[in-house]
């Protein structure tokens, strides 16, 4: 037994000893990422070797100065979500850069999430056969170029994505919208996927934001699940099913309490709440319960927001323990009516 002990440590040993000197080959070559990561890995095996945590220390630094460099390219290009992947990373290696700090504390965190009710009763003899299948909600969001995907949980119905905004402001927050409702498809031989949309928004027009929202909930946080009124939201929400159509303009006034949309009937393709925590730069994006169901075979898919106080899918969401900060609140929740 203490001979294979002694063999198992001498493995250890010669393996954290190749990650190092491989490390040290690659920084030769001015290939730092890859080194701080070859010296990351020597470091799990030995954390106390004073050589392997200074060649880490080093390279982290180097490392996260270009990852600084290559975030600041992506936010000029307007690839947000690669930029703020890129500042994160940065953060991760090197947490005490002033510079780092003062960028990540110019995005906003957004979380848009719901619950999709899909027939399945309809949709049985329509999907072609795959070894996959998912359904899939889109979202547009503020960037023009992007549609943020969320999957919706086979358990559960509901569906979650979070978005990064950089200097945001609430009239950014107007452009969230839905996109598509579908399925994603996967054929693994050969590998195809294909996504078949049932509810198709694309992308809505707003025309234009006016206004100003009121803090009215005060500075300590509160639950998302207390504040929802449940009268305005009916009234503000047809209850027959309904199919979206093309090239949909639309404007929003912040009228203190509420956000006014103008210039359409229908509203069931924005939030139906938005929940502000401005101090901690989290903002919840609620959805609600949405329906989607085929009222005959090859007829057109229809879509309903159904309003109800019971929001049971929202507990669902926030046992991810990530998500759950999302869920409380500090200046208000605010709902979308129709002027």
């Amino acid at each position: 037994m203490r001979r294979i002990s002694v063999l198992l440590l001498a493995l250890i040993l010669s393996s954290c000893n190749y990650n190092y000197w491989t490390g040290k080959d690659l920084e030769e070559e001015g290939r730092i990422e890859e080194a701080n990561i070859e010296y990351h890995r020597a470091l799990t095996y030995s954390p106390g070797d004073d050589d392997f945590r200074e060649a880490f220390d080093r390279t982290a630094i180097k490392t996260s100065l270009d990852l600084l460099e290559r975030y600041r390219n992506f936010l000029y290009l307007g690839k947000f979500r690669i930029a703020y992947d890129r500042l994160s990373k940065a953060r991760s290696l090197n947490p005490e850069n002033q510079e780092i700090k003062a960028e990540l504390g110019k995005w906003t965190h957004v979380l848009l999430a719901g619950k999709l009710d899909l027939s399945f009763k309809s949709l049985k003899h329509q999907v072609p056969l795959s070894d996959e299948m998912e359904i899939q909600v889109m979202l547009n969001s503020p960037n023009p170029n992007e549609v943020l995907t969320a999957r919706v949980n086979p358990q559960n119905s509901t569906f979650a994505v979070e978005d990064q905004i950089y200097n945001a402001n609430i009239q950014y927050l107007m452009s969230y919208s839905f996109n598509a409702i579908g399925i994603k498809l996967v054929r693994k031989n050969p590998t195809r996927e294909h996504f078949q949309k049932f509810v198709d928004f694309r992308k809505p027009v707003i025309t234009g934001v006016k206004g100003g929202l009121k803090s009215t909930g005060g500075s300590k946080l509160k639950k998302v699940v207390k504040l929802f009124p449940l009268q305005i939201l009916k009234r503000n929400n047809k209850t027959r099913d309904w199919v979206p159509r093309p090239a949909v303009e639309y404007n929003a006034r912040l009228a203190g309490d509420r956000i006014v949309i103008g210039k359409v009937k229908n509203i069931a393709f924005l939030p139906q709440m938005m929940y502000l925590n401005q101090q901690e730069k989290r903002i919840l994006l609620d959805f609600g319960q949405v329906e989607v169901r085929q009222k005959k075979f090859g007829g057109l898919w229809r879509f309903r927001r159904k309003v109800n106080q019971d929001r049971s899918y929202l507990d669902d969401i926030q046992k991810n323990i990530l998500l759950k900060p999302f869920f409380y609140y500090r200046e208000g929740g605010f709902p979308f009516v129709k002027s």
